[in-house]
């Protein structure tokens, strides 16, 4: 193969000529995110996450160049040089690390919409979540303890178990639980000096999502985000079924359905 010279892209009416700077590379942005309900027709530029320098803008653009931008989800981050619409970029501060910047658009945006659109969350509040352990699960840690929001954090019982159970304590959480133990009675040991749950965050699905619903008190709300189900259509014992008695609400969440009706100036404010 032979490496050519980029051809000068040149933006029409509200969209910006932007160079990719970082992307991440993780399997699922090849072609679908949990986190995103996102599948590309084909031919289609891989890559969920990055971000992005502009270098030129079309007439009438609110941005200039120079300007950090993460793309949104589906635009296609594993490229070089791209055309975009100025709807596909949310503004990024450039005094951050770039490492960090090119990461913010879908597990810390995720984590956001979470802690802010589900429940009237205050200081002293308790949230448990599973999956503690990805990108969307520390940052729900941190986002919450920046508001002095409790946690329990509950991932899979796996080797380092006691090193990444450090890690969250030391990033924020309250109470760090493995899978197995959230259905046990020592989990109700753990949690004996906090307030009851106000909200329950679960990115895994099945039986994780229902053992989750079950340290909600009556009334509470479980929340499944990306492309996980707790309903309980794949349970085969009672067991694993969330309880009716509790009356729990399950409510579903998909970043790129809030990112597609969202406001630009909703975007740069989560960001």
């Amino acid at each position: 193969s032979e490496l050519v010279a980029s051809v000068p892209l040149a933006p029409a009416a509200s969209e910006h000529s932007v160079l990719v700077a970082l992307a991440p590379l993780a399997p699922a942005a090849s072609a679908r995110s949990a986190l995103v309900a996102l599948v590309p027709s084909v031919p289609a530029v891989g890559g969920l996450e990055g971000v992005a320098v502009v270098e030129s803008t079309g007439p009438g653009s609110s941005l200039k160049a120079g300007d950090w931008v993460i793309p949104a989800p589906g635009a296609g981050s594993w490229t070089t040089h791209a055309v975009m619409n100025e709807a596909e970029l949310t503004p990024v501060p450039n005094h951050i690390p770039a490492e960090y910047a090119a990461v913010l658009g879908i597990g810390p945006a995720t984590a956001y919409r979470l802690l802010n659109d589900f429940a009237a969350l205050k200081e002293g509040d308790t949230v448990v979540l599973n999956g503690a352990n990805t990108v969307t699960g520390q940052a729900l840690v941190q986002l919450a303890a920046a508001r002095g929001i409790k946690t329990v954090a509950v991932m899979s019982q796996q080797p380092g178990f006691a090193d990444i159970s450090g890690h969250l304590k030391s990033i924020g959480a309250t109470v760090v639980a493995g899978e197995h133990t959230v259905r046990c009675y020592q989990m109700q040991d753990l949690m004996a000096a906090l307030p009851a749950p106000k909200l329950a965050l679960d990115g895994i699905g099945g039986a994780s999502g229902r053992a989750l619903s079950r340290l909600l008190p009556k009334g509470g709300t479980l929340v499944c985000y990306g492309d996980v189900d707790a309903s309980g259509a794949d349970a085969n014992c009672e067991e694993y079924v969330i309880p009716a008695e509790k009356n729990v609400t399950v409510k579903s969440f998909y970043l790129s359905e809030w990112m597609a009706g969202a406001k630009a100036a909703d975007k740069t404010q989560m960001v």
